[in-house]
């Protein structure tokens, strides 16, 4: 955990940046004292983590559905699908 003299500001959080697909962008910044910005970084990343467990909010995962050309190949119904997609 990283001790609160390695901050040498609060949390200065500018507001929300954008709204995506993905979620919700919010702009912040900590001023910290040199070579600790890393250790900072990680402990707010643990911090918001463990808060939105709290709350229940969950964080957006990005998934990807991958087809062989085999596959599409091989299928008519499939080819018809992946052609009139592309």
């Amino acid at each position: 955990m990283v001790c609160s003299f390695v901050m040498r500001y609060p949390l200065d959080v500018l507001g929300v940046d954008k709204f995506t697909d993905a979620g919700v962008i919010v702009k912040a910044r900590i001023k910290t004292v040199p070579i600790r910005q890393w250790d900072v970084d990680r402990e707010m990343n643990r911090r918001i983590k463990k808060k939105f467990d709290v709350f229940g909010i969950q964080i957006p995962t990005r998934t990807r559905a991958g087809i062989s050309a085999k596959r599409i190949r091989s299928s008519p119904a499939v080819w018809r699908q992946w052609s009139a997609a592309n």
